[in-house]
Protein backbone atom coordinates (compact mmCIF):
# COMPACT_ATOMS: atom_id res chain seq x y z
CA UNK A 1 0.00 0.00 0.00
CA UNK A 2 0.90 3.55 -1.04
CA UNK A 3 -0.40 5.36 2.20
CA UNK A 4 2.63 6.39 3.29
CA UNK A 5 3.74 8.06 0.39
CA UNK A 6 0.95 9.39 -0.93
CA UNK A 7 0.39 11.18 2.63
CA UNK A 8 3.76 12.50 2.35
CA UNK A 9 3.73 13.86 -0.82
CA UNK A 10 0.63 15.65 0.46
CA UNK A 11 2.70 16.66 3.11
CA UNK A 12 0.07 15.86 5.78
CA UNK A 13 1.16 13.99 9.48
CA UNK A 14 0.28 10.75 10.28
CA UNK A 15 -1.71 12.39 13.65
CA UNK A 16 -3.79 15.17 10.80
CA UNK A 17 -4.55 12.15 8.37
CA UNK A 18 -5.57 9.94 11.33
CA UNK A 19 -8.20 12.57 12.59
CA UNK A 20 -9.90 13.19 9.63
CA UNK A 21 -10.03 9.41 8.97
CA UNK A 22 -11.26 9.26 13.03
CA UNK A 23 -8.81 6.35 13.94
CA UNK A 24 -6.01 6.41 16.18
CA UNK A 25 -2.81 7.43 15.19
CA UNK A 26 -1.06 3.99 15.85
CA UNK A 27 -3.47 2.42 13.55
CA UNK A 28 -2.81 4.78 10.36
CA UNK A 29 0.74 3.94 11.50
CA UNK A 30 0.36 -0.13 11.45
CA UNK A 31 -1.18 0.64 8.15
CA UNK A 32 1.50 2.22 6.33
CA UNK A 33 3.65 -0.15 7.59
CA UNK A 34 2.30 -3.25 6.26
CA UNK A 35 1.26 -4.37 9.79
CA UNK A 36 -2.34 -4.05 9.80
CA UNK A 37 -4.99 -3.27 6.39
CA UNK A 38 -7.96 -1.35 6.53
CA UNK A 39 -11.47 -2.11 5.63
CA UNK A 40 -12.85 -1.80 2.20
CA UNK A 41 -14.87 1.31 2.82
CA UNK A 42 -11.60 3.48 4.47
CA UNK A 43 -9.69 2.26 1.49
CA UNK A 44 -12.19 3.26 -0.51
CA UNK A 45 -12.24 6.95 1.08
CA UNK A 46 -8.74 7.29 1.17
CA UNK A 47 -8.85 6.67 -2.71
CA UNK A 48 -11.20 9.65 -3.01
CA UNK A 49 -9.80 11.68 -0.14
CA UNK A 50 -6.59 11.41 -2.18
CA UNK A 51 -7.79 11.20 -5.85
CA UNK A 52 -5.88 8.08 -6.78
CA UNK A 53 -7.25 5.08 -8.18
CA UNK A 54 -8.08 2.05 -5.31
CA UNK A 55 -5.57 -0.32 -7.22
CA UNK A 56 -2.88 2.69 -7.00
CA UNK A 57 -3.54 3.18 -3.45
CA UNK A 58 -2.98 -0.33 -2.90
CA UNK A 59 -0.32 -0.68 -5.15
CA UNK A 60 -1.43 -2.98 -8.18
CA UNK A 61 -0.58 0.14 -10.59
CA UNK A 62 1.91 3.13 -10.86
CA UNK A 63 -0.65 5.26 -12.68
CA UNK A 64 -2.75 7.27 -9.53
CA UNK A 65 -5.02 8.07 -12.28
CA UNK A 66 -9.20 6.46 -11.42
CA UNK A 67 -10.15 5.21 -14.96
CA UNK A 68 -13.67 4.89 -13.64
CA UNK A 69 -16.33 5.67 -11.40
CA UNK A 70 -16.67 3.31 -8.35
CA UNK A 71 -19.86 0.76 -9.45
CA UNK A 72 -20.52 -0.96 -6.13
CA UNK A 73 -23.35 1.15 -4.68
CA UNK A 74 -22.33 -0.75 -1.24
CA UNK A 75 -18.65 0.92 -1.57
CA UNK A 76 -20.53 4.08 -2.24
CA UNK A 77 -22.86 3.87 0.60
CA UNK A 78 -20.34 3.16 3.02
CA UNK A 79 -18.25 6.22 2.08
CA UNK A 80 -21.15 8.69 2.41
CA UNK A 81 -21.94 6.80 5.60
CA UNK A 82 -18.42 7.87 6.79
CA UNK A 83 -18.06 11.06 6.12
CA UNK A 84 -18.11 13.62 8.95
CA UNK A 85 -20.40 14.04 10.99
CA UNK A 86 -22.02 17.25 9.53
CA UNK A 87 -22.25 15.40 6.53
CA UNK A 88 -25.64 14.62 4.48
CA UNK A 89 -26.73 12.18 2.17
CA UNK A 90 -27.68 13.35 -1.35
CA UNK A 91 -30.99 13.92 -0.44
CA UNK A 92 -30.39 15.95 2.33
CA UNK A 93 -30.94 13.60 5.15
CA UNK A 94 -28.99 14.63 8.38
CA UNK A 95 -26.83 12.08 10.04
CA UNK A 96 -24.84 11.52 13.46
CA UNK A 97 -21.75 9.43 14.09
CA UNK A 98 -21.76 5.92 16.26
CA UNK A 99 -18.54 4.25 17.25
CA UNK A 100 -17.47 0.86 15.28
CA UNK A 101 -16.98 -1.68 17.60
CA UNK A 102 -14.43 -4.41 17.79
CA UNK A 103 -13.81 -6.93 20.15
CA UNK A 104 -14.72 -6.54 23.71
CA UNK A 105 -13.55 -8.21 26.93
CA UNK A 106 -15.60 -9.80 29.37
CA UNK A 107 -16.40 -7.35 32.35
CA UNK A 108 -15.31 -4.28 30.09
CA UNK A 109 -17.54 -1.05 29.34
CA UNK A 110 -18.66 -1.66 25.60
CA UNK A 111 -17.88 1.57 24.65
CA UNK A 112 -14.30 1.80 26.19
CA UNK A 113 -11.76 3.70 24.23
CA UNK A 114 -9.48 0.66 23.45
CA UNK A 115 -12.69 -1.49 21.41
CA UNK A 116 -13.34 1.90 19.44
CA UNK A 117 -11.86 1.03 15.67
CA UNK A 118 -13.47 4.10 14.23
CA UNK A 119 -16.80 6.21 14.25
CA UNK A 120 -19.12 5.58 11.40
CA UNK A 121 -21.98 7.60 10.30
CA UNK A 122 -25.96 6.31 10.26
CA UNK A 123 -29.23 8.30 9.30
CA UNK A 124 -30.10 10.38 12.23
CA UNK A 125 -33.48 8.63 12.54
CA UNK A 126 -31.55 5.32 13.60
CA UNK A 127 -31.03 5.60 17.37
CA UNK A 128 -28.18 3.34 17.76
CA UNK A 129 -25.66 3.74 20.44
CA UNK A 130 -22.64 1.39 18.71
CA UNK A 131 -22.05 -0.42 15.49
CA UNK A 132 -20.23 -3.88 14.42
CA UNK A 133 -18.96 -5.25 11.50
CA UNK A 134 -20.33 -8.97 11.34
CA UNK A 135 -18.11 -12.24 10.44
CA UNK A 136 -19.12 -15.20 9.09
CA UNK A 137 -22.15 -16.49 7.81
CA UNK A 138 -24.13 -17.56 10.66
CA UNK A 139 -27.40 -14.98 9.86
CA UNK A 140 -27.55 -14.89 6.40
CA UNK A 141 -31.07 -15.95 6.75
CA UNK A 142 -31.95 -12.66 8.32
CA UNK A 143 -30.62 -10.91 5.31
CA UNK A 144 -27.17 -10.37 7.11
CA UNK A 145 -23.67 -11.08 5.64
CA UNK A 146 -20.34 -11.13 6.11
CA UNK A 147 -18.84 -7.55 6.47
CA UNK A 148 -21.94 -5.86 6.94
CA UNK A 149 -22.56 -3.57 9.42
CA UNK A 150 -25.20 -3.78 11.91
CA UNK A 151 -26.23 -0.65 14.30
CA UNK A 152 -26.90 -1.56 17.67
CA UNK A 153 -29.40 -0.03 20.22
CA UNK A 154 -27.30 -0.36 23.70
CA UNK A 155 -29.59 -2.44 25.70
CA UNK A 156 -29.28 -5.48 28.72
CA UNK A 157 -32.69 -7.57 27.71
CA UNK A 158 -34.19 -8.35 24.42
CA UNK A 159 -37.51 -9.55 24.36
CA UNK A 160 -37.56 -13.81 22.74
CA UNK A 161 -36.83 -13.97 18.99
CA UNK A 162 -35.10 -10.22 18.71
CA UNK A 163 -31.77 -10.26 17.22
CA UNK A 164 -29.57 -9.20 19.85
CA UNK A 165 -25.56 -8.41 19.96
CA UNK A 166 -24.05 -10.97 22.07
CA UNK A 167 -20.83 -11.18 24.05
CA UNK A 168 -19.59 -14.32 24.63
CA UNK A 169 -16.02 -14.84 26.12
CA UNK A 170 -14.57 -11.58 24.59
CA UNK A 171 -16.28 -12.14 20.72
CA UNK A 172 -19.46 -10.13 20.03
CA UNK A 173 -21.38 -11.99 17.86
CA UNK A 174 -24.88 -11.39 16.40
CA UNK A 175 -27.99 -13.90 17.48
CA UNK A 176 -31.89 -14.39 17.67
CA UNK A 177 -32.57 -14.72 21.41
CA UNK A 178 -34.83 -16.86 23.60
CA UNK A 179 -34.60 -17.23 27.37
CA UNK A 180 -37.22 -19.39 29.17
CA UNK A 181 -37.02 -18.30 32.90
CA UNK A 182 -39.22 -21.58 33.94
CA UNK A 183 -36.28 -23.72 32.54
CA UNK A 184 -33.60 -21.70 33.59
CA UNK A 185 -32.61 -21.49 29.85
CA UNK A 186 -31.36 -19.15 27.26
CA UNK A 187 -31.06 -20.05 23.71
CA UNK A 188 -28.76 -18.53 21.22
CA UNK A 189 -29.99 -19.10 17.47
CA UNK A 190 -28.54 -18.52 14.20
CA UNK A 191 -30.40 -17.32 10.77
CA UNK A 192 -28.50 -20.25 9.34
CA UNK A 193 -29.29 -23.91 9.34
CA UNK A 194 -25.70 -25.11 9.23
CA UNK A 195 -24.92 -23.64 12.71
CA UNK A 196 -26.49 -25.18 16.08
CA UNK A 197 -28.32 -23.61 18.74
CA UNK A 198 -25.92 -22.53 21.25
CA UNK A 199 -28.08 -23.15 25.00
CA UNK A 200 -27.33 -21.99 28.05
CA UNK A 201 -28.61 -23.82 31.37
CA UNK A 202 -28.64 -22.39 35.26
CA UNK A 203 -24.76 -20.32 35.68
CA UNK A 204 -23.78 -20.82 32.19
CA UNK A 205 -26.19 -18.16 31.67
CA UNK A 206 -23.60 -15.69 33.48
CA UNK A 207 -21.35 -16.03 30.69
CA UNK A 208 -23.44 -14.28 28.36
CA UNK A 209 -24.12 -10.51 27.92
CA UNK A 210 -26.72 -8.79 25.95
CA UNK A 211 -24.92 -5.60 24.60
CA UNK A 212 -27.95 -4.61 22.69
CA UNK A 213 -30.59 -4.79 20.06
CA UNK A 214 -29.68 -5.05 16.37
CA UNK A 215 -31.81 -2.16 14.90
CA UNK A 216 -30.36 -1.27 11.42
CA UNK A 217 -28.20 -2.88 8.77
CA UNK A 218 -25.80 -1.44 6.08
CA UNK A 219 -25.43 -4.62 3.64
CA UNK A 220 -23.44 -5.16 0.46
CA UNK A 221 -25.36 -5.42 -2.87
CA UNK A 222 -24.29 -8.62 -4.26
CA UNK A 223 -24.86 -11.11 -7.04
Amino acid sequence: MRLKEIREGKLMSQKELAQKLRVASSTLSQWEAGKRQPDYETIIKLADYFNVSVDYLLGRTDSPDIIVEPTNMYAKALFEATMPKSAVYKDNIPTRSVPLVGRIACGEPILAEQHIERYIDVIDSVKADFALTCVGDSMTGARIYDGDVVFVKQQPTVENGEIAAVLIDDEATLKRVYFYPSRDCLVLKAENPKFDDLIFYGEEINSVRILGKAIYFVSMVRD
